[in-house]
Order: structure tokens, then sequence, then C-alpha cells
């Protein structure tokens, strides 16, 4: 996101949480899998 215009989806819930495998702050709360390795999608790792 970018600009003054998506200033206002700030204000939201967090989208994103630490990753319980990787540690990274990408485990998408909604969607239930992280962005960067892919746990809860995938047994396997995201390369």
């Amino acid at each position: 996101m970018k600009g003054t215009t998506s200033m206002g989806r700030m204000g939201r819930g967090k989208t994103h949480i630490t990753c319980r495998r990787c540690g990274r702050h990408s485990y998408n709360i909604r969607k239930k899998f992280c962005a960067a390795c892919g746990y809860g999608k995938t047994p396997r790792r995201r390369d």
C-alpha cells in the first residue's frame, strides 16, 4: 500500500503476525498461512 488514501486501512486489525515455523512477521491471520515459508498451506517449506 502506498500514499495517503491507503492510510485509512491502518486503523483495521493486524493482517500478519509472527509465524510459528520461520519466525517472520508473515503469518496471515485470516488466510491462516505464512506468506514467507508457506506454513499452514503446505507441510514442506517454500523455497
